[in-house]
């Protein structure tokens, strides 16, 4: 059973099954029939051109509705000069694109609509032709990138494991941290711009990160039921702006729509420090700053004494009572001049886990407390460099903490100064004194509460105009830390940043490197070879024949530092293969092992090939070209240099070669040719 619509040209619509044969019947603009009665006034206002309805035939009288077409649109700038562009064709290609429907997840069913971008492409793939009305392309190449976008302004912090940079300062090969706190490195780094429009994130913590409208955030949606989604910049404001105008109450006027959660320790490795984290922590709360000296409360000098592992040189009592004075000779390294210049120093915040813990309970045991009632650690000082610095020091561990500023007074009596007062909980696993007094105050973690998360204050724009930049990291979630509260944040995937790389591949580069002899992590190199067709007239005279020359171009490269200088020899005979292997190795690596990767050529696989003992080689599957990473290389030299280019003579493209390997820069290699498994 169907129902068929019948246009005044002619032109019969037929749609069939599933539609019952009533007087009310709903249209959604021609696209498909919604299965719900209405009245027939309600069956017409969606049409976009009058028409006459004839329900008890079935019958509708219309003009023919036109495919939408690209606003604007202008046909590629490679179309031949013979060619033309054929509107019909490209009517036809895009209204039968149209006219299928999503298969799977919740677009099932719904029709599918051209993006702008994808109806070009559509209308220059099927609309150029060439005189013989054939297309002039037979095969499109289409490069998308991944949410395209993830902009932060150039001066956002980037916790690294040497202390800060910026987003402007960052480059290609940085170390940074992922949201699990494990290093990871910045393989990719786009253009500076100033197109779209930024949002400044305020959090409640007081931190503030400005950041591009599409930069995406993997948060928990707090509107409706709580679960985690990724939303972008702009999604988050007009949520928040939606909630915010919609609901009046004082509640809601500071509700956030989202959480973030807090990163996790950073994991780095141990320090050489200059002197015990403990030790130094409880100096940086009650130490003299000129003298080798911590003031300790009588009756904790005991455990004090216990918890540092220096031998104690001096102790006295102090003079106004209550407290003695130790003294150790291992705290001459860290002195300053003057008790406002005690600062938590950049090594001991980027030290091993282990030890910044230390320091947080040296710290805590000197000028902090432990609430009984609820286990809220405080902190308070009135030096602010050190407060930001003791701030710094519980995001490294992963505790979210909130600093207030007060007038400091002393019996009632105001100082003078401003004091500085941090609050965090303190968490059953998270050693935060050694003070038996204290730490027995820890709060039992039953589940997550609001302290595992970042929540956001407000959010405002900023319009455009202002310089951004986004990075692609190799961690595993794509993520990576930004702002002084280490927010977890998510990094871009830039067009040629990525390969397919399969499990076989990246098993088989694993297995061959924990196989490696040498404890060390071997120096990476892709052997590449790039050969090309260059159709030269064999018979200048106007004969047909053709002779195909095939250059070649051979060189190892290191994704992790830099390329080699290339070399461009006459042939690779497989009887000089060795030589090649054995004169590449010390001029481009101190490593004492190589895993040299390359593709299936025959000369890779020849039993005449002798390798030295210190140089592995992969093997790539078979028919796979874009498992090796070192074809994009080739794929960007045709862009730069081989375009729609002809040449009349092979050195003139072996010229052409050179020059474009010459615009090639250390940092253009290392974006494209980097790989996780590498």
């Amino acid at each position: 059973m169907g129902i068929i619509f019948v246009m005044n040209d002619g032109l019969e619509i037929a749609f069939e099954k599933q539609v019952w044969f009533s007087e009310r019947i709903s249209v959604y603009k021609g696209y498909h029939l919604i299965q719900q009665f209405s009245p027939i006034s309600e069956f017409t206002w969606n049409w976009e051109h009058p028409f006459r309805g004839e329900c008890e035939r079935q019958v509708i009288t219309e003009r023919r509705r036109r495919v939408p077409r690209s606003r604007k649109f202008k046909p590629t700038k490679f179309m031949l000069p013979t060619s033309h562009y054929d509107v019909a064709r490209a009517d036809r290609a895009v209204a039968f694109i149209q006219s299928l429907k999503h298969t799977k997840s919740v677009w099932s069913g719904k029709p599918f609509i051209l993006l702008p971008w994808q109806e070009e492409v559509i209308r220059n793939v099927f609309g150029v032709v060439k005189e013989n009305g054939y297309r002039q392309f037979s095969t499109a190449f289409v490069e998308c990138p991944k949410k395209q976008g993830k902009e932060l302004a150039l001066d956002t912090p980037i916790p690294t494991p040497t202390g800060w940079s910026t987003m402007g300062d960052l480059q290609i090969g940085n170390v940074v941290f992922d949201e699990h706190g494990h290093s990871c490195h910045a393989i990719a780094k786009s253009q500076v711009d100033d197109t779209e429009t930024a949002y400044r994130l305020t959090f409640r913590d007081g931190s503030s990160i400005v950041a591009g409208e599409r930069h995406l955030w993997n948060v928990d949606k707090l509107v409706g039921k709580t679960e985690p989604v990724v939303w972008d910049t702009g999604t988050i404001y007009r949520e928040t702006r939606r909630i915010r105008e919609n609901y009046r109450r004082e509640h809601d006027l500071r509700r956030s729509v989202i959480r973030i959660h807090v990163a996790a320790p950073l994991q780095t490795a141990d320090a050489l420090l200059p002197c015990d984290p403990y030790l130094y922590g409880y100096w940086l709360g009650n130490g003299s700053a000129t003298k080798p000296e911590i003031t300790v409360r009588t009756s904790d000098v005991e455990q004090i004494i216990e918890n540092v592992p220096y031998t104690l040189h001096n102790r006295f009592p102090q003079k106004c009572g209550g407290s003695d004075i130790l003294t150790y000779a291992e705290l001459k390294p860290i002195l300053v001049k003057h008790f406002r210049d005690k600062v938590i120093r950049p090594e001991y915040l980027r030290a091993s886990e282990r030890q910044r813990w230390a320091l947080l309970q040296g710290l805590i045991d000197s000028d902090g407390s432990i609430c009984g009632r609820k286990a809220q650690s405080t902190y308070t000082s009135t030096i602010l460099p050190l407060a930001e610095s003791v701030r710094e020091l519980l995001w490294s561990l992963g505790i979210k903490n909130a600093m207030h500023s007060e007038p400091s007074t002393r019996n009632g009596v105001p100082t003078g100064e401003t004091l500085y007062t941090i609050r965090f909980t303190t968490f059953e696993g998270q050693p935060t004194s050694r003070l038996e007094r204290k730490i027995g105050r820890k709060r039992e973690r039953i589940k997550e509460t609001r302290s595992c998360f970042h929540y956001l204050e407000d959010i405002e724009p900023l319009g455009t105009g202002i310089p951004m930049q986004c990075i692609q990291v190799d961690s595993a979630s794509h993520c990576y830390l930004a702002g002084r509260s280490f927010q977890p944040t998510t990094a871009n995937s830039l067009p040629l940043l990525r390969c397919i790389c399969s499990a076989r591949t990246a098993r088989k580069a694993q297995k061959s490197m924990a196989a490696l002899p040498t404890a060390h992590r071997p120096a990476l190199f892709l052997m590449w070879r790039c050969t090309w067709s260059s159709r030269i007239p064999h018979n200048p005279s106007g004969s047909r024949s053709w002779k195909v020359r095939n250059p070649s171009s051979t060189s190892p490269l290191t994704p992790i530092t830099r390329c080699s200088p290339l070399r461009l020899p006459p042939s690779m005979a497989t009887t000089s293969t060795p030589v090649s292997l054995t004169s590449w190795y010390p001029k481009r690596t101190d490593a004492s092992t190589i895993l040299l990767v390359c593709d299936g050529a025959a000369w890779h696989k020849s039993k005449s090939l002798i390798a030295p003992s210190n140089i592995h080689l992969l093997n790539n599957p078979p028919y796979t070209p874009e498992m090796n990473p070192i074809e994009q290389i080739w794929k960007q030299l045709r862009s730069m240099g081989f375009r729609n280019e002809v040449f009349n003579r092979l050195d003139d493209a072996i010229d052409r070669l050179c020059e474009t390997i010459r615009q090639l820069s250390s940092e253009m290699i290392q974006s494209i040719t980097a790989r996780v498994w590498i």
